[in-house]
């Protein structure tokens, strides 16, 4: 009797580590499912919004970089202004 309880105790274990195993492979989409999303509304907005702002700085930036990069010296800040002074202007 006592050799079958520790032939099946192992199996016990065995079985739970599986169980725990399937619960954990999700990965992050499952993570945040549980940890975040289900655990309230405050904070699936709060995620929502913070993701939202990330996400329009880095498009912002990414954007703004390609649109300096292709117009080089041809936008406002970038030209030079001394060029285009005059000697003969009044200064009053």
């Amino acid at each position: 009797m006592n050799s079958m309880i520790r032939k099946s105790l192992p199996q016990v274990g065995r079985a739970a580590f599986r169980q725990q195993n399937a619960k954990m492979s999700g990965g992050l989409p499952h993570a945040l499912y549980n940890n975040v999303w289900k655990k309230s509304n405050v904070s699936y907005l709060t995620y929502i919004v913070v993701g939202c702002v990330v996400v329009e700085a880095v498009y912002g930036s990414v954007t703004n970089y390609i649109w300096d990069t292709y117009n080089y010296g041809k936008l406002y800040h970038q030209i030079d202004w001394s060029k285009f002074k005059s000697e003969d202007e009044d200064d009053e």
